[in-house]
């Protein structure tokens, strides 16, 4: 038998949402400069989180290139990315010991 639940709550802006996303140990990301990338571009990700995240798994790891930057916030977590490979690439965060993300996709 499985059991599934949900929570609804009401938000009055994006940074509201954010906070609540966060607050209730989710994760609130921000992606510059989105999530449809040139292929000659590097981008940024930040992972705002009460959650302790392991490492970050890519989907092509021969043709992505990843790269941790300090942060000086201590809930949140700076990336950047390279993607060498046109179309869908998967990114899915690892956190809390043996918890995972469903894949982001980013093209």
């Amino acid at each position: 038998m499985a059991e599934y639940g949900f929570r609804i709550e009401w938000a009055n802006s994006y940074n509201e949402m954010r906070d609540i996303l966060y607050k209730n140990h989710l994760f609130d990301t921000r992606i510059v400069p989105g999530m449809t990338i040139p292929q000659d571009l590097t981008a940024k990700f930040a992972l705002r989180s009460k959650n302790k995240i392991d490492f970050i798994i890519v989907e092509y790891p021969e043709f992505t290139e990843t790269k941790y930057l300090k942060s000086n916030n201590t809930d949140t977590e700076i990336y950047e990315v390279n993607f060498k490979k046109l179309g869908e690439n998967m990114l899915s965060i690892y956190y809390n010991g043996n918890k995972k993300t469903k894949p982001v996709y980013c093209i």
